[in-house]
């Protein structure tokens, strides 16, 4: 397995990024669906949907500080799966939260249960617009959120890799103190963000992240 600490800038950016896409790209793009949640109206469902991603988002910090524990214990294997854990869980509540904003349909809700890879790439998602140059200026198209699936399915195989051995694979031995610490620094960054981003926006999901 690669070092951990050398691959973790390029599986999970910064966050609340913006990115500028011109021509062809290998980045996929979720445009916003038409399909909205009501809030005013389906007052129910719209409470547990909310508590859905109060849950999801606490979770998240309990994952990772008890990623930390492990680290301090000097169990690192583990430190580096449950904070790719925590990593999923905060994607979840960002798709959970940007149902109950009315950016994502219901079946995006749903898929946040059973989709992993999905909820990887979206709590590294970016903003995503396309710049064209006009005559009289430019042209800016909203392509809604950007990610690399690659990312997701790679932080996947190392989760794998932090707990169970195979004949290529020993945790114990290939993952040391600098890969455990490499990771959770990038998953604390980006729960430090959103929970600064919600709190001064006021929102949450990407209506905080990307005011």
């Amino acid at each position: 397995m690669r070092k951990i600490k050398e691959m973790i800038d390029n599986l999970i950016g910064p966050p609340g990024y913006f990115i500028k896409i011109e021509g062809n790209n290998e980045i996929k793009s979720e445009k916003i669906n038409s399909k909205k949640l009501d809030i005013f109206k389906n007052k129910d469902e719209s409470k547990g949907v909310y508590a859905t991603y109060a849950k999801s988002f606490n979770n998240s910090v309990s994952l990772l500080e008890e990623a930390k524990l492990l680290f301090q214990n000097k169990f690192y294997a583990r430190a580096v799966a449950l904070a790719i854990m925590s990593f999923e869980e905060l994607g979840k509540s960002q798709i959970v939260a940007d149902y109950y904003t009315g950016i994502l349909t219901e079946e995006d809700y749903k898929r946040s249960f059973r989709d992993h890879g999905r909820k990887k790439s979206f709590a590294g998602r970016y903003k995503a617009f396309q710049v064209s140059n006009k005559k009289k200026g430019y042209n800016v198209k909203d392509l809604g959120f950007a990610f690399g699936t690659d990312s997701s399915t790679e932080l996947e195989k190392i989760r794998q890799g932090a707990l169970y051995v195979d004949e290529n694979n020993n945790p114990l031995k290939d993952i040391n103190e600098e890969d455990a610490e490499a990771i959770i620094k990038k998953v604390w960054e980006h729960i430090s963000y959103v929970r600064y981003a919600e709190e001064l926006n006021g929102r949450i999901g990407s209506k905080a992240l990307f005011k």
